[in-house]
């Protein structure tokens, strides 16, 4: 799909592709749960890096 369209829509990478597509939803959250205000920024650190460990996925599933 990338190599297809990608180009020619303006994404350099799929990164771009990436963030684009998460900024527009993050702008769909503001207007839906924020009164289409930007949230307010986020402390170092409040919010976990990566993925959740295999513990954790299995503790989800209950």
């Amino acid at each position: 799909m990338f190599l297809a369209a990608g180009q020619a829509e303006g994404y350099r990478s799929v990164t771009d592709l990436i963030e684009a597509a998460v900024l527009r939803e993050v702008k769909r959250l503001q207007r839906k749960h924020n009164q289409g205000r930007t949230w307010e920024p986020v402390q170092p650190r409040a919010l976990r890096p990566g993925r959740r460990t295999l513990a954790e996925e299995k503790n989800r599933a209950h």
